[in-house]
């Protein structure tokens, strides 16, 4: 049975438009200097072939994919796959909107039936309490099927750590503080639901097509999960597990608590910064974060901002850690900070100009009005007169500045406007360039067709030659063809005698119709 959770039908958007969006607001934040994910939209619609690690993984796949198809989903694209099962993405016919889907074995071991529908009911139950921020994955469908459910989500980019591996294995202070900032957002949003987080890490956080970080995973821990997969875990949580049995999921999870999402939050940051990707073991990994603070103490002003937020949200003394509510306000005072100076220095230079014109406009009026004070002061005010000329030999000054500062930016202005020029000559020769090589086409075609035209004339006059041939050859056959008149023959078929009868010969053969069986009889004649 397939259960639709409704959503907004603005998020069905063509993926045209969703592309136009995508690169206008990637746009706006490049001119920041945001990372942005790259993504190929065009391999979205297409069907690729995947190569899979394994035969199971490949069976796995198959039959997701022969199983979506009786619910109308189609074009499907292999993504990744665990212990659990598959994720691939698909269409469903009349969405234009992309899907990811992530199938998960609900029947497949009779033993742990019971469990794995316990779990796959709760984290659809945490999905529909997390859902409704544009920073928490949001569930749009749920499909059960005969060995699997599947767990239906708007497509997206790909991961934070897909991003820092395109970057080279770290990002910008802006990226970090921009994406670190969104991340906060979802696990606030979380937290303010009930839900904590047992294995946040770079997998678990994606880049929707907003170029915003989503965070997803709300669950109190993954039925397959090892401590070796959690490289961010808090040191309560890790020494805690370590003094219980690792397959008592219940009392691991009684250790989850804000504390201990914030810690894994600043190990996040420290990694988008300084590109980590694993942390040592409890005992190592305060001597390890030591290091790494050591190494963005000397480093730009953002960093030593950033530095306070991940020292304070990193303490092993879960008391003293910062909030992430408190670091989500830190982060939205840098990020706000960041986006106002670019655009500042990013104002137009016609705006420029036009800020100019207006001052000089009323330094004039200023000069204007002190010239006519002068003219009616009296000669006896010559200290006062001495003064104003100084203060307005100031202001002329300024205003030669001001000249020269909007000669410069004229200048400049008509500079672009060469290169643009320039730029759209380019264009004109590329499209003259482009006319002569059609040109040179359609003379290709015309002597394409005339060679053509040719051939078929030099085999139609082939084929006369031929049938010219096989005629005369036929008429040499005729003319070798004699009646016979001579002893008598059994037909081949029926053994019925002849007698002297007439028949044809060609050659040393003799042909008779044999009137008994209707058959036509050969006999070679005996020289």
């Amino acid at each position: 049975m397939e259960n639709i959770i409704q959503t907004n039908p603005q998020t069905e958007t063509n993926t045209a438009i969703q592309k136009n969006k995508t690169e206008e607001r990637a746009g706006t934040l490049e001119i920041n200097g945001l990372e942005i994910l790259e993504f190929d939209f065009e391999k979205m619609s297409k069907i690729s072939d995947s190569e899979f690690e394994s035969q199971t993984i490949s069976d796995i796949y198959n039959q997701m994919t022969e199983e979506l198809k009786k619910f109308e989903y189609e074009e499907f694209r292999f993504l990744s796959s665990d212990t659990q099962g598959c994720q691939i993405s698909a269409n469903k016919k009349g969405i234009e909107n992309r899907h990811i889907i992530k199938g998960i074995f609900s029947k497949k071991n009779k033993e742990d039936a019971n469990e794995l529908k316990n779990y796959i009911d709760n984290q659809i139950k945490i999905l529909k309490q997390c859902s409704g921020s544009p920073y928490s994955i949001e569930l749009v469908n749920e499909i059960e099927g005969e060995e699997m459910v599947y767990l239906i989500f708007n497509a997206n980019k790909g991961t934070i750590q897909k991003l820092l591996e395109q970057q080279g294995g770290k990002l910008s202070e802006f990226s970090v503080i921009k994406y670190s900032k969104d991340i906060a957002e979802g696990i606030c949003h979380a937290h303010k639901n009930g839900h904590f987080f047992y294995h946040l890490n770079l997998d678990q956080i994606f880049i929707d097509f907003n170029n915003n970080a989503v965070v997803s995973a709300f669950t109190a821990r993954d039925l397959n999960l090892s401590q070796e997969n959690s490289l961010f875990i808090a040191p309560e949580i890790e020494q805690n597990s370590q003094e219980q049995d690792a397959s008592d999921n219940t009392k691991a999870s009684t250790s989850l608590s804000k504390q201990s999402d914030a810690f894994s939050f600043g190990c996040l940051m420290i990694s988008m910064l300084l590109g980590v990707t694993e942390l040592k073991r409890y005992e190592k990994k305060k001597e390890q974060i030591s290091e790494y603070f050591a190494n963005l103490s000397d480093s730009s002003s953002k960093k030593e901002s950033l530095y306070k937020i991940i020292s304070r949200l990193t303490k092993f003394d879960s008391n003293e850690r910062m909030t992430i509510f408190d670091s989500l306000s830190e982060l939205q005072k840098m990020i706000s900070v960041d986006v106002i100076a670019e655009q500042e220095v990013q104002d137009s230079g016609d705006e420029h100009i036009k800020n100019i014109m207006i001052y000089i406009e009323k330094v004039q009026k200023k000069i204007g009005k002190i010239g006519e004070k002068v003219q009616n002061l009296k000669p006896d005010h010559s200290e006062l007169l001495i003064k104003i000329q100084n203060f307005e030999n100031q202001i002329k000054l300024k205003d030669q500045k001001i000249d020269d500062l909007t000669k410069q930016l004229l200048d400049e202005q008509k500079t672009h406007e060469n290169e643009k020029k320039k730029l759209k000559e380019g264009s004109l020769i590329k499209d003259e360039q482009i006319q002569k090589l059609n040109q040179e086409l359609e003379g290709l075609r015309i002597e394409f067709k005339k060679k053509e035209n040719e051939i078929i004339l030099k085999n139609q006059s082939l084929m006369k030659e031929l049938e010219e041939s096989l005629r005369n050859q036929l008429r040499l056959k005729v003319k070798q063809t004699h009646t016979y008149q001579g002893p008598g023959f059994y037909c081949n078929d029926c053994n019925y005698y002849f007698g002297q009868k007439w028949g044809y010969h060609y050659g040393n053969q003799v042909s008779f119709y044999c009137s008994s069986c209707q058959s036509q009889s050969i006999h070679t004649l005996k020289r």
